[in-house]
């Protein structure tokens, strides 16, 4: 099953939740509201802390080091 990070338009809340199908309604885990979006998640093929091509992680001008 697919992970998928959420927004709550009532409460503002963000979360993630496992769920069997793209079109599955995730209420608030929060507010319990069913009034949310799946947010779009960025794809990163390096990984979130192997800094990027041109520098060293340590010295990463990268904002997702």
């Amino acid at each position: 099953m697919p992970l998928f990070k959420y927004e709550c338009e009532d409460c503002g809340e963000i979360y993630e939740e496992l769920v069997s199908s793209e079109s599955e309604r995730v209420p608030c885990l929060k507010c319990k509201s069913e009034n949310t979006h799946r947010l779009v998640s960025l794809i990163s093929n390096k990984g979130l802390s192997s800094g990027c091509a041109s520098c060293e992680p340590s010295n990463c001008s990268s904002k997702f080091t």
